[in-house]
């Protein structure tokens, strides 16, 4: 492990403010994977047609303070395919957004239209600081609908959207945590072998 963290710091350094890697010259190497699988349940009035509705994936900060840009610009999925389902409608697209330069941010998934006006019709998101395990989630995401009484208004719905997604951000704070577990058991079976030797009672150390 110490041989792979060195070989990753010839390549990246840990931004302390922004808690992202970065490569020497000062790149982010923060990079979403996702998976955009399917919509289901989504019934809102007039009922959309498959052939009409995508789905624009897009970055947004949760700093109020924080003007600059998260990420790369949004994109776009394909339109979506019809299944037998009425509110079901499929994707299997694959996107990647890099560089993101933080985790501060919301990954919005909106949901358009072609037919519409407006074209957002719904909208969901997930936090990316539900991501910052650097692990791949399938994610079941609740859609809010655009209120038909109320057209500045989304509501909850039973709609949903399934994704993967996985938030990597550095080579070097993985490394550096399993150091650190081993390190840290290393230490407790240290003590324990010393108690051993001296013939401490571990359980009563424990109650004392």
């Amino acid at each position: 492990l110490k041989a792979a963290l060195q070989d990753a710091m010839q390549f990246e350094i840990m931004n302390p403010d922004t808690g992202i890697g970065e490569t020497l010259s000062g790149l982010p190497l923060g990079c979403i994977n996702i998976t955009l699988e399917r919509i289901e349940a989504f019934n809102p009035n007039p009922i959309p047609q498959a052939a009409n509705i995508q789905i624009v994936i897009s970055l947004k900060s949760t700093d109020p303070e924080d003007r600059s840009a998260p990420g790369p610009p949004p994109v776009t999925s394909k339109r979506a395919r019809p299944t037998r389902i009425r509110g079901d409608m499929e994707f299997n697209e694959l996107f990647t957004l890099a560089p993101v330069r933080t985790h501060d941010a919301n990954l919005y998934f909106d949901i358009m239209d072609s037919s519409t006006d407006p074209k957002r019709r719904g909208t969901c998101f997930v936090s990316l600081s539900k991501l910052a395990d650097q692990m791949e989630h399938y994610k079941v995401i609740p859609i809010s609908q655009r209120d038909p009484t109320n057209a500045a208004r989304f509501i909850r719905t039973d709609a949903k959207l399934k994704v993967k997604v996985q938030f990597k951000f550095s080579k070097i704070k993985p490394i550096k945590d399993n150091l650190a577990r081993l390190t840290a058991e290393q230490a407790d079976l240290e003590r324990s072998i010393t108690k051993l030797r001296l013939g401490i009672d571990e359980r009563e150390t424990d109650v004392a």
